[in-house]
């Protein structure tokens, strides 16, 4: 070998280690500037419960993991409940697996596919809070939707900006929710800097790795704002991770680990009942705070989030995220951040979708309003930038305390049909008949009963 190829790649080796031994230096520089806080439930007056929705293990057939392994990483990171959803199966609920383990509450669902000649292409559903399930891939989502109704549980939209698995089909009235953050899909909608960044910073720290792929996923918050503006519409995080990269040879590398992503973000819930270390009744205070859309959604790998609180009051009558009053009329609504040191936190308030109001720098905000709708909000904050400067990123997002929001239209249109930048209150209009027979009832909620109240 010559002597100058040889000289040629010392000094390209060199080059690539200081570059590396520089990278990392940086990214533990940026962790260094962001805060770090423990997590703690119990709040003045109320409980701020942290957790997941939407992961695998073994159970689901391209997963790895066990329950009693993740257990064990939440109760190491402080985490308060967790929901699996296992592909087309609810095996887990029947072995037993549900559960408290330490101090986590440990429970499960499914997350269904849906594939059907209409479609283009397969779409996602999670069905949680069941007790049993037994359909084919290719059942209609009307008999999945009733089924899943008819046990008193929820259905969430799973994927819906996800290029490759988007959400086609009208979003009926007994869907509950979407995800308005999933982390999988990060890796399909990130512009490619961010991804390639994110996958340099991971070995050095992976929360600064996986913080680099955040961003705001504009169509589906615009779908959630559209549905929000006629009926309660709940909107959740999912880290989908599956700890399961199939190699050759049938070898599996457990990327991305449960420990490594579990940090980055959580639902926080929000409830007055307080968990008591039982599986019954620590999933009954998980459910209802899910279905009642008593939560919010925080970025905790940017600074943890426990102790905001979104909340309004009129006369007597008060609310937080999920509640609302049934007439319009002048409300005072009050915003607050619990105590960090990130830059430049600006509160953002949403009417409908659009922004109507900000306040920078508080760590509490106070607005009236009158008009009816679905009011909701963003807190921005910087994150230190790689060459410096800051990277402006969303911490957290609140769900929507809604005024003078009627009962829910039948269905309403899927995401496909808002293309970037399209006015989201244009697009919402009723779209088809209900499916059982034209009744209409919120998500979750059974005709029957709301029949028996109106005789």
């Amino acid at each position: 070998m010559p002597a100058t190829f040889k000289k040629k790649a010392a000094i390209a080796a060199i080059a690539l280690i200081a570059l590396g031994a520089a990278t990392g230096l940086r990214v533990k520089a940026i962790a260094r500037a962001l805060p770090v806080t423990a997590h703690v439930a119990k709040q003045d007056g109320y409980n701020d419960y942290q957790g997941v929705i939407h992961w695998h293990t073994h159970y689901s057939a391209d997963a790895a993991g066990t329950y009693k392994d993740v257990a064990a990483v939440a109760n190491a990171q402080h985490v308060d409940f967790m929901i699996a959803t296992e592909h087309n199966n609810l095996q887990a609920v029947k072995d037993g697996k549900e559960g408290v383990y330490g101090k986590v509450l440990i429970m499960s669902g499914v997350e269904i596919t849906r594939k059907h000649p209409e479609l283009h292409h397969n779409s996602y559903l999670l069905g949680l809070d069941l007790k049993d399930y037994d359909h084919k891939r290719t059942d209609s989502t009307d008999s999945i939707l009733a089924d899943i109704r008819k046990q008193g549980g929820l259905t969430f939209i799973a994927h819906p900006q996800n290029p490759r698995w988007q959400w086609e089909g009208p979003v009926d009235a007994r869907i509950a929710g979407l995800e308005i953050i999933d982390k999988s899909d990060e890796w399909f909608t990130s512009p490619i800097p961010d991804i390639l960044r994110g996958l340099a910073f991971y070995g050095f720290d992976p929360r600064i790795g996986f913080l680099q792929m955040f961003h705001r996923l504009d169509k589906t918050l615009a779908l959630w704002d559209s549905v929000s503006e006629k009926r309660p519409f709940v909107g959740i995080y999912a880290p989908d991770f599956h700890q399961a990269v199939h190699l050759p040879f049938r070898t599996v590398w457990m990327f991305p680990k449960a420990a490594d992503i579990l940090p980055v973000a959580h639902d926080h819930i929000v409830t007055r009942a307080a968990f008591n270390g039982t599986l019954e009744h620590d999933k009954k205070v998980v459910y209802d705070a899910l279905r009642a859309g008593n939560l919010y959604v925080a970025i905790d790998g940017l600074a943890d989030a426990t102790g905001f609180m979104f909340k309004a009051k009129r006369g007597d009558k008060n609310a937080w995220m999920g509640d609302g009053f049934e007439t319009a009329g002048k409300t005072d609504f009050t915003v607050t951040l619990p105590k960090t040191t990130l830059q430049n936190t600006e509160i953002a308030v949403y009417r409908n979708g659009k922004e109507i109001r900000n306040g920078k720098n508080t760590g509490s905000y106070s607005f009236e309003a009158a008009k009816p709708g679905a009011y909701r909000i963003e807190v921005r904050a910087d994150m230190p930038a790689f060459f410096g400067g800051a990277r402006r990123m969303t911490w957290i997002y609140s769900n929507p305390i809604y005024i003078g929001v009627s009962q829910p239209l039948p269905q309403l249109p899927g995401l496909a049909q808002y293309a970037e930048g399209e006015d989201d209150g244009a697009a919402a209009h009723q779209h088809g008949a209900a499916a059982d027979g034209g009744k209409i009832c919120p998500a979750g909620q059974d005709c029957a009963k709301a029949d028996q109240r109106k005789d």
